[in-house]
């Protein structure tokens, strides 16, 4: 199960395909070259988001089946 903001780094991530991918389909061409700016940030806090939701697995010392190493 994902956290929630695992969950939530999806859908920025998501919003961030999107806001690349909108103006060369002729949605939204007001923001014709600022879309790769605000493409670039929301990666960036997708995965900043994404990496504080697993910060806490990453950085425990336990294995994947919950067991601590000896």
């Amino acid at each position: 199960m994902l956290p929630p903001l695992a969950k939530l780094a999806l859908g920025v991530m998501a919003a961030a395909g999107l806001m690349r991918v909108l103006p060369e389909l002729g949605i939204g061409e007001s923001v014709l070259g600022l879309h790769y700016q605000l493409s670039a940030g929301l990666w960036s806090a997708s995965f900043a988001i994404w990496l504080i939701g697993f910060w806490p697995i990453l950085n425990s010392r336990r294995g994947a089946d919950g067991c601590q190493p000896d």
